[in-house]
């Protein structure tokens, strides 16, 4: 059960490198263009928008859904053009929400029957939460490495002390030993 959930983990890591690498390449493509992705089923428009840096979320939807608009499944749109400006426009959106700090905004407005949401916040943000668990990843991978190496080379798996000379305890650390080394020079066997 141990290995299964290394193993998804190791899978996990792995696809949120992919997309860090995707998002690293459009944050770094959104300063000449404007990318944006939607979709809309009829009582809800959901949109996202990537320019100058900045990811933003649009979420609009009826207050009373139009029962006489008829439903044909969700229509998806895509629409690649000049960059602007996204934390001006959330706020011309949403005139009376706090402004942005730091890069990251959040308004929400009522009006005419159409509730809308409109989140943003800066491409680095994203970059730091996907590579996240790479790096986990690769820590943990290293530190099983030393470990091993360091068991099997007779030493503290703490802090790496040679435990030649003293097998039961760890003189530097106090650490237990987890196994004795084998062929040790003092190894005493009758």
């Amino acid at each position: 059960m141990r290995r299964a959930l290394a193993i998804l983990f190791d899978a996990a890591a792995a696809l949120s490198l992919a997309l860090c690498v995707a998002a690293v390449g459009f944050w770094v493509s959104s300063y000449s263009h404007r990318y944006t992705v939607g979709a809309d089923d009829g009582n809800t428009e959901f949109t996202g928008v990537l320019s100058r840096g900045e990811l933003g979320v649009r979420i609009q939807r009826a207050v009373t859904p139009d029962t006489s608009r008829e439903r044909g499944g969700v229509e998806l749109s895509s629409f690649r053009g000049p960059a602007g400006d996204l934390l001006r426009e959330a706020m011309i959106a949403c005139p009376g929400a706090h402004p942005p700090v730091i890069g990251f905004f959040f308004g929400r407005q009522l009006r005419a029957g159409v509730s809308r949401t409109i989140v943003a916040l800066p491409m680095s943000f994203l970059v730091v939460l996907l590579v996240g668990p790479t790096l986990v990843m690769v820590r943990s991978r290293v530190r099983r490495r030393r470990r091993a190496r360091r068991l099997a080379g007779g030493r503290c798996v703490g802090c790496g002390y040679d435990l030649r000379a003293t097998p039961g305890t760890c003189p530097e650390c106090g650490r237990e030993s987890a196994t004795v080394a084998v062929n040790s020079p003092l190894d005493v066997r009758p």
